[in-house]
């Protein structure tokens, strides 16, 4: 079985999409930070990443550096799931964190609401 590594702190929007992850077929480990979350990952080795931006301590985009520093995570995928959209640049909207992510080695970036 495939694993996914979910990184979110806002523990009430975990259930309902861990859930429909585990009925499509992955086994979903989640931390509530990114320390917890490279802990994990070391123990799991997950086959995917899913990262919050928004965390206390550490956001999400310099998790995304740190497992993409790490030899054991660098092939790994990462998405980015946030309600985090644009940044006005100079009084337009930009696609700023979907860059941002790109940026710094993230595949994927999902807004959610």
């Amino acid at each position: 079985m495939k694993k996914i590594l979910w990184i979110e702190d806002d523990i009430d929007f975990i259930p309902p999409i861990k859930l429909f992850l585990e009925h499509e077929g992955w086994e979903v480990h989640t931390a509530s930070s990114v320390d917890e979350g490279e802990k994990i990952a070391n123990k799991i080795i997950p086959d995917l990443i899913i990262m919050d931006i928004i965390m206390d301590k550490k956001h999400g985009f310099s998790g995304i550096e740190d497992f993409k520093e790490n030899p054991l995570f660098a092939d790994k995928p990462t998405i980015i799931f946030s309600s985090l959209t644009y940044r006005l640049v100079g009084g337009k909207s930009a696609t700023y964190p979907g860059i941002l992510n790109r940026e710094r080695g993230g595949n994927s970036y999902c807004v959610v609401s």
